[in-house]
């Protein structure tokens, strides 16, 4: 290695990356043996203290093969006004707008390894938000929904365009260009609107297609074939008074049966509207939902509230109705939204199941948002759905739309594939791999929308097959992403990388000593080993697979890799239990994988399809903290000595003078130990004297608070005592160190968790086990 490594979590500040390795073997042989596979998680968007410099003009590409832009690893030759690329080593001149090159450039500058570039790019129209309401619900929960978009239209810029549709037994299209009366165009809920009866019907065959504003504001000519979707400044007394004279379906609700919903083809009909009028421009389908569809496409149940919707045992046996037809009717439509640049978000106002099983691609495949939640009065929804417009220090939305990302590496390195929320671009580059993992076989993709927290995971691999790299002692990786703001601008946002190669030998060695040098080559890469950036890419790879493969597989391929890895980079010697020990940059990575294969991420029990479908939904967009807190919870402790301590995920840390903060990603709870719950129950914290109590409730629920409102979507926020219902969140998630089984129970402190489960010491104890096993 050349230099030493920089902190990782610095580079995530500047650059929004993690990496698995941070040191890279030099032949395929060398990384066949690191197990956990080389790969980057990437977070375009990411809010960074010093937020990346924006260049007002397009970048300066490579013209070589590789069309690599400019940055800080380029060699420069000031006098002959040349650079060369560190992909391809193809010499390019400066154009005449960078001068003499006595001022550096910024993209030259080292620590601007990330740059943003706004291109000269005509702007593109204002985004669209097509809103798309169940009205086959209850008056209070259509109430809700009413104040939510409110909400919305409080908070939108004005010159954003908006549209509304309604659904239950029918689907109805408003029309808001007119004002004397609401005015809808209804559409047969039993069966999907295709596109040339939709214009047919609505007048628009003849002006199919998007208008390009011709600046910042994309004015649009308020033309007859947009009277559907107009300017918010333009319609907005019309679209609150159509909302507020919205009622609920009046054909009555027979007892014991579900309401006629037809949620299918009412994302047909907005998918349709959009594809007609503004066919690859920002658009977002924001849909609604107080139940499953149970008529027309996309229909999951029947009627009969007596058919029960289906659940994990059935999806097993492969004897679910609707479940094949109705996930590749929305797969169709997900597909249209992704190849015409339309999001989907989907908000979930149910106790029962509505359906997401079969809708997850049309989130999955756009870049959408999904909120499952129980009402559409709990704060879970409200608090997601505003924060979803959140403004940046310049006042636009914190979204993007029409996103491609391509990614570039040095000859050494070919990328494999990717994982995420996005659809392949189809791009074929040199740089691909035949290696396949998730969207594979080429070096571009492409989404409809990203925010802050959007991330995504690229897997690579080593292309020398036996001889080292020669000629540099570094490999590189340049991430592009394209995308238009909610302004229209044209941004252009540039991070390159670069990772040492494991070079040289042991001093004083003999070259040809194989042990020797594969020994210096494993010390080499644990330097660079990130061992939670490592558990976030597997755990991704693991969710990735649950899609296509059992549990139980996929479990014994995690425990597999585990073990290998144990084996590659322990110390140990043959057969001796006791000698086994793993290196302080592997330390905490078997104690990921134990609550990896405990989490929900990877388990059925107790969880709806639906459930476990949202849980699955998140690892694959969210960056890696958050992922790592969905693997291994973060567990605090409040005491009157100390506040906000972190303490081990166990149940030996649930005593009773404690009150504990456990922050799932799900879930944000607060518990009290049975000693602080009996105080509390007697109202110690109203005397004036235990002043020091009353501050010991209330810090952690500020704390817990602090979390939620920071988080996109918000989690479900608790208070629970010792042995009520809500406690359950906690003890399922803790390693179960003292259960009833336990033979050292009564020594320990802590609570009994009701488990057969095993704990974590009995989890390294097989690991070791196995991992010295000659």
């Amino acid at each position: 290695m050349t230099a030493p490594l920089e902190d990782v979590f610095d580079v995530e500040d500047r650059d929004g990356v993690r990496l698995s390795w941070n040191v890279w073997p030099t032949t395929t042989q060398h990384e066949s043996k690191m197990v956990v596979p080389m790969a980057v998680v990437y977070t375009p968007l990411k809010k960074t203290p010093q937020p990346p410099p924006l260049l007002q003009y397009d970048p300066v590409y490579c013209r070589g093969p590789c069309k690599t832009i400019l940055n800080p690893f380029c060699s420069v030759d000031i006098p002959g006004r040349l650079w060369v690329c560190p992909f391809c080593y193809q010499r390019n001149q400066f154009p005449p707008r960078y001068g003499n090159l006595q001022n550096q450039p910024p993209e030259l500058v080292p620590q601007f390894t990330t740059v943003e570039y706004r291109l000269s790019k005509p702007y593109a129209p204002p985004p669209v938000f097509l809103f798309v309401v169940d009205v086959a619900t209850y008056p209070e929960e259509l109430q809700h929904i009413r104040e939510s978009l409110m909400m919305a239209l409080s908070v939108l810029p004005e010159n954003c365009q908006v549209g509304l549709i309604t659904f239950a037994q029918s689907v109805k299209l408003y029309e808001l260009s007119f004002e004397a009366c609401p005015k809808a165009y209804v559409f047969n809920g039993g069966k999907p609107t295709e596109v040339s009866m939709l214009s047919k019907m609505l007048g628009l065959a003849a002006d199919r297609g998007a208008v390009r504003g011709p600046g910042p504001q994309g004015q649009q000519p308020n033309a007859p074939t947009y009277r559907f979707m107009l300017p918010l400044k333009d319609c907005e007394l019309t679209i609150e008074g159509i909302l507020e004279d919205l009622q609920t379906n009046p054909s009555p609700t027979k007892p014991g049966h579900r309401e006629v919903r037809c949620t299918g083809a009412a994302i047909s009909v907005a998918v349709g509207l959009l594809e007609t009028l503004r066919l690859h421009s920002a658009a977002r389908i924001m849909c609604f939902m107080s139940g499953p569809c149970t008529v027309g496409p996309g229909k999951v149940v029947n009627i009969p509230k007596a058919e029960h919707m289906r659940m994990h045992l059935q999806l097993e046996k492969d004897t679910a109705p609707f479940v094949k037809s109705a996930t590749a009717y929305y797969d169709t439509l997900s597909k249209r939204c992704s190849t015409n640049g339309h999001v989907v978000d989907l908000f979930a106002g149910c106790l029962d199941q509505v359906g997401i099983m079969e809708m997850r691609s049309l989130v999955e495949k756009t870049g959408g948002i999904l909120v499952n939640s129980a009402s559409f009065d709990h704060a879970m929804f409200k608090d997601s759905f505003r924060k979803i417009f959140s403004r940046d220090a310049n006042g636009n939305l914190n979204m993007g739309f029409n996103v491609s990302m391509d990614v570039q590496m040095s000859r050494e390195l070919k990328v494999m594939g990717g994982i995420g929320h996005f659809t392949s671009a189809e791009k074929k580059s040199a740089c691909v791999s035949d290696r396949e993992v998730g969207e594979s076989n080429t070096s571009g993709w492409k989404t409809c929308s990203i925010d802050p927290f959007s991330s995504f995971a690229f897997y690579f691999s080593i292309v020398n097959q036996q001889q080292p790299p020669k000629r540099t002692q570094r490999g590189m990786i340049q991430l592009t992403t394209s995308y238009t703001d909610s302004t229209g601008a044209h941004i252009l946002r540039v991070s390159t990388i670069a990772r040492p190669f494991v070079t040289g030998g042991v001093p004083g060695a003999n070259p040809q000593d194989m042990s020797v040098n594969a020994m210096n080559h494993k010390v080499a890469l644990s330097v660079g080993f990130d061992q939670e950036a490592a558990a976030v890419l597997m755990a991704r790879l693991a969710v990735f697979k649950a899609r296509k493969e059992s549990l139980v597989d996929i479990i014994r391929w995690l425990d597999r890799s585990l073990i290998n890895l144990a084996k590659q980079f322990g110390e140990f010697e043959k057969g001796i239990q006791q000698s086994f020990r793993l290196g302080r940059q592997f330390g905490l990575y078997p104690q990921f994988m134990f609550h990896l294969r405990r989490s929900c991420l990877l388990q059925n029990f107790n969880y709806s399809p639906d459930e476990s479908t949202y849980f699955r939904y998140m690892p694959l967009r969210e960056n890696a903290p958050n992922s790592m807190t969905m693997i291994q919870p973060r567990l605090e402790a409040y005491t009157f000595q100390q506040h906000g301590e972190a303490v081990l995920l166990s149940s030996t840390s649930l005593a009773p003078d404690r009150i504990l903060v456990l922050d799932t990603f799900f879930h944000v709870v607060v518990w009290h130990g049975k000693k602080i719950a009996e105080w509390k129950n007697k109202r110690f914290q109203d005397d004036p004297n235990y002043a020091s109590f009353k501050a010991l409730l209330e810090a952690p629920i500020n704390d817990a608070k602090s979390t939620v409102n920071e988080r996109v979507p918000t989690p479900m926020f608790c208070v629970c005592d010792v042995g009520q219902g809500d406690e359950r969140y906690l003890i399922a998630v803790v390693d179960p160190a003292k259960t009833y089984s336990s033979t050292s129970a009564v020594q320990q402190e802590g609570e009994i968790v009701a488990t057969d489960d095993v704990n974590l010491q009995v989890f390294m104890d097989h690991l070791k086990k196995l991992a010295v096993k000659p």
